[in-house]
Order: structure tokens, then sequence, then C-alpha cells
């Protein structure tokens, strides 16, 4: 029982963080608009076996909501 069902390997998550609605819009269209980015995740590697039981846990803002959305394809890495 050493199947491996979810593998991380150095996953980055990035978010564009725009000043308002129109920005966002524009920045969908172009690339040079103005935005800040919002490291959410940064370099994470891990793995899960089938069977194995696994926690997230950390201060608020740490990346927990933001894996677990990687791993159920809610949202997709920016890199990795």
């Amino acid at each position: 029982m050493k199947d491996i069902v979810v593998e991380f390997k150095n996953v980055t998550k990035i978010y564009k963080l725009f000043k308002n609605d129109k920005k966002r819009l524009l920045g969908l269209l172009f690339k040079r608009v103005a935005h800040k980015e919002k490291r959410a995740v940064n370099n994470a590697s891990f793995s899960i076996k089938r069977g194995e039981s696994v926690a997230l846990f950390g201060k608020n803002g740490a990346g927990k909501s933001t894996i677990l959305k990687m791993i159920t394809g809610v949202t997709f890495p920016t890199t990795g």
C-alpha cells in the first residue's frame, strides 16, 4: 500500500491583486496593467499515500485553504 494519491513538488500559487474591477478586466486582456502580487503558497512539496491521514494547520494566511483548493482542482498552481 505505497500508492501515492496526492503529490506536490515545488508548488507555488501567486494571486494578482488589482485596484478595482476595471483594472482586473483590463488585466485579462493586457499584461502591462498595474497590479500587486500576493504569494499564497511558496514552494510547497509533500506527498500523501493511500490510507494516510493528513492535517493542515498554521496561522491565518498561511495558505491552508489555497493548498486544499489546489488538491481538489478548484484553483490551479502558478508553478509546480
